[in-house]
């Protein structure tokens, strides 16, 4: 009997030790490769850097079982392995926070469970997925792919051209220095939009305000709709573009062109129609209730 005593309780030291367990783990890697990274509780970390090494470190946290850190061909997956399967065998999984060094040109896809984001000096494109979890992500001029589900999106740019798609579930989103074409919904969340010069953007959500902000290229088109929320836009320069703006609950204040009409004689809603400039751009925004307001800088 004292036997088995002191097996389960070898056991059970050994366990607690591999879910301590530092991690350190350098693999070769392609310059532009790609890179697979899961993690359920915790945090992942990711910066790109010259080497052609793909370098991991951090600490299993209490209810994981191992790290997965392994290369195929071109590809390096990254997986924390939970004990008892996917939902853990008791329940309960602390945290384990991974930092992560990769090529720079290297394409990354990260998805996450309770567990934050966070991307810097990655070249390549980035599909990120989250939920209960922050996404925070540095972007150049390949594609970038967000979802997440209960919990904020940050992304800045660096001025170059490229494809942003973010839909997000009860969460906000915050985008900085983007050029291109940006795809974006929310339900439940507010956008700020700083972009610099856009070619093509949709934005859309079911609750929250929106704050935009850039310059229409030649030929842009901005297509923004809300079903409760408010809608603040400023653009840079002078304005060439069809403009129509309708609201069913909500006011339209404009800064250029005519004044908006009311669409029923004694209801709320208003709508206006105007060419500014050669026309060469669309600017379409439809609210259900919220207030519009369009202005240039």
């Amino acid at each position: 009997m004292n036997k088995w005593m002191l097996l389960l309780a070898g056991l059970a030291l050994s366990s607690a030790a591999l879910a301590g367990e530092d991690i350190d783990r350098t693999l070769d890697a392609d310059a532009n490769g790609k890179v697979l990274v899961s993690n359920v509780a915790g945090s992942v970390v990711i910066h790109g850097w010259k080497s052609k090494k793909v370098r991991v470190t951090g600490e299993l946290g209490r209810g994981t079982e191992e790290l997965v850190f392994e290369r195929d061909g071109s590809n390096i997956e990254i997986r924390v392995e939970i004990e008892g399967g996917r939902h853990g065998r008791y329940g309960r999984v602390d945290d384990t926070d991974l930092e992560i060094w990769l090529p720079l040109d290297s394409e990354i896809k990260v998805v996450t469970v309770s567990a934050d984001i966070e991307v810097e000096d990655v070249h390549g494109e980035q599909h990120l997925q989250s939920v209960s979890g922050e996404v925070d992500t540095e972007i150049w001029e390949n594609d970038l792919e967000i979802r997440s589900i209960s919990g904020d999106a940050t992304v800045k740019g660096n001025g170059k051209d490229t494809l942003v798609t973010i839909n997000l579930i009860s969460g906000d989103v915050e985008i900085e220095d983007v050029s291109g074409e940006i795809e974006a919904q929310s339900v439940s969340g507010d956008f700020e939009l700083e972009l610099d010069d856009i070619n093509r953007a949709r934005v859309r959500s079911t609750s929250g305000d929106m704050d935009i902000s850039g310059k229409m290229t030649k030929g842009a088109k901005l297509m923004v709709e809300t079903i409760n929320g408010d809608v603040f836009i400023v653009l840079d320069g002078p304005v060439n573009a069809e403009v129509e703006i309708e609201t069913f609950n909500g006011e339209i204040d404009n800064c250029f062109g005519p004044e908006p009409i009311r669409t029923r004689r004694y209801g709320p809603g208003r709508e206006l129609e105007f060419t500014e400039g050669d026309g060469n751009g669309e600017i379409r925004i439809n609210t259900l209730n919220g207030d519009v307001s369009l202005c240039t800088d």
